[in-house]
């Protein structure tokens, strides 16, 4: 009988834990997902091992440039440096010569790229 008493009291005494940490803790409404976290979320892999998250925004001159998710700050890398690279949009490759091409990046063999580009238009 002892053992029933204190088994219901440590029951009792955890119940109303539960119900002081909720009354610390309110769980109102969640908080707002950042707009950074909603948009495009691209995966640039670089040839050291780290990995960045963001949005590539185009690619100019050999240096990609990426928007962070984490600080809205927008990174430059050299494309000597990406090891791989996922795009989930297209983007602008501005190419030497002076052309631009819009499209997403498919996977390909290490230190090349496959643009897929709509077509542009010119007979």
């Amino acid at each position: 009988m002892r053992h029933s008493i204190v088994a219901s009291g440590l029951v009792v005494v955890l119940s109303l834990t539960s119900v002081a940490v909720c009354a610390a803790f309110p769980f109102d409404e969640p908080a707002p997902v950042p707009e950074s976290a909603v948009r495009a979320h691209d995966v640039v892999t670089l040839k050291d091992g780290s990995v960045i998250h963001g949005e590539v925004i185009e690619m100019v001159g050999g240096v990609l440039q990426i928007k962070s998710l984490l600080a809205d700050d927008l990174l430059k890398v050299k494309w000597e440096e990406v090891s791989k690279l996922a795009v989930s949009h297209p983007i602008p490759f501005h190419l030497k010569e002076g052309t631009v091409l819009i499209g997403t990046v498919e996977e390909s063999e290490p230190g090349t790229m496959v643009v897929k580009a709509a077509p542009t238009g010119s007979a």
